[in-house]
């Protein structure tokens, strides 16, 4: 048995999970682990085969086990295995799911507050299932480019970034904003609130309140080509009708963060309008939060840690309110101490946060500009025109 036929067990567990056939995941997993688990016992001592058996652990309900693979991964990584050292790569330990680094990050970390005794074990056990709930409707919500066809999609913006979006080296980027400059004062919090009005014992807005300003989650939204002549997104995005549109080809996405917006009613909590897959996963989410060491838990540190995992997911709901917009976004994260946050200055004076997208913006993926029916067409014409994008049109609204 090799450790590749292993790691196709295991990808075939996580494709049965993510089909609902839980008695074809529960035995694939288990083949994954026994072959994993030879693979150990023959001396092979990798931090990958941990990692992975760790992986088929927590497919298999075996949450214990699975931590204490993962602690070991871990160890070996800090032992100095070079080809893992790069945590800005998607995926880092736990790559062969497609988490983010960061997520793996903030496993370690609820480890290691584990392991010095603050976190209590059966906590830890909760937190660590959370990562992979929140994770795992992240993948539901997930879209791959090629679903998405021939549809284009369109980001608004002010017609003045143009001479920082637009370049004629084709070098410039997107850029990922911090979640908290959000124009919406309710983003992060809709799935919460639903959450809380969902918990049948009303016990779960004291754990969510979070007081702690730290947000990780760095975005960039986009619409649906076909809403490109609706008023209201020129209104809230375009600057007023003032701005541009600057459409995209599906092949500047990369396909492990693009997400399609869920909605929900917030004055009328309801999830049975969303996907069902959708819905088993919130209400999966919900079941671990109202067990009682979690509700009522008066740790700091687990409160915190709930917060901070359901960040990672949140900001892929809005209130139904927002519907019209058909909104897909990129997100990514990162802490405070990662070298790729950068800083800049608006109106307001105050520093802004943001990560520049990995992409860069060429003529071959920004396939058209549109300008806002309040904005200068010719002008913003003649500079599209100058960075190599031929196609510029004005939008048909009709806006005074």
């Amino acid at each position: 048995m090799t450790v590749e036929e292993a790691d196709k067990y295991l990808n075939t567990a996580i494709q049965c999970f993510r089909n609902n056939d839980i008695k074809k995941t529960k035995e694939y997993s288990t083949k994954a682990i026994e072959s994993y688990s030879k693979a150990i016992e023959s001396g092979v001592n990798d931090q990958d085969i941990y990692r992975n058996r760790g992986i088929a652990y927590v497919y298999k309900w075996v949450y214990p086990e699975a931590i204490n693979d993962f602690k070991e991964a871990i160890k070996l990584n800090k032992s100095g295995n070079e080809k893992n050292k790069n945590t800005d790569d998607d995926g880092y330990i736990l790559n062969k799911i497609k988490l983010t680094g960061n997520i793996f990050n903030l496993i370690t970390d609820i480890l290691e507050k584990n392991e010095s005794k603050v976190l209590p074990d059966d906590e830890t056990l909760n937190l660590i299932k959370l990562v992979y709930y929140c994770y795992d409707l992240m993948d539901e919500i997930k879209i791959n480019p090629s679903v998405v066809k021939e549809e284009k999609i369109v980001h608004y913006t002010k017609a003045s970034t143009l001479r920082y979006l637009l370049q004629k080296d084709h070098t410039a980027k997107l850029r990922l904003n911090n979640a908290v400059y959000m124009n919406d004062p309710e983003e992060g919090e809709i799935l919460k609130k639903v959450l809380c009005q969902l918990d049948k014992n009303k016990e779960l807005e004291n754990l969510l309140k979070d007081e702690d300003v730290k947000n990780y989650t760095y975005l960039t939204c986009f619409s649906l080509y076909s809403k490109k002549n609706e008023l209201p997104m020129w209104v809230h995005y375009g600057d007023g009708g003032k701005g541009v549109g600057l459409v995209f080809s599906n092949s500047f996405f990369d396909e492990a963060d693009l997400y399609r917006v869920q909605y929900m009613d917030v004055k009328n909590p309801d999830i049975t309008n969303l996907n069902q897959n959708v819905q088993k996963k919130i209400t999966a989410i919900l079941n671990l939060l109202e067990k009682d060491k979690i509700k009522n838990t008066d740790n700091k540190e687990v409160k915190n840690y709930v917060n901070i995992i359901l960040n990672y997911v949140s900001y892929l709901f809005k209130d139904k309110a927002y519907e019209y917009e058909n909104e897909v976004r990129i997100l990514n994260y990162r802490d405070y101490n990662s070298q790729d946050i950068k800083t800049a200055v608006y109106e307001s004076g105050i520093p802004k946060l943001y990560i520049d997208y990995k992409q860069c913006i060429s003529n071959e993926n920004c396939v058209e500009v549109i300008a806002g029916p309040k904005a200068n067409y010719t002008e913003i014409a003649a500079y599209a025109k100058f960075v190599g994008i031929s196609k510029v049109s004005k939008s048909e609204i009709k806006y005074r």
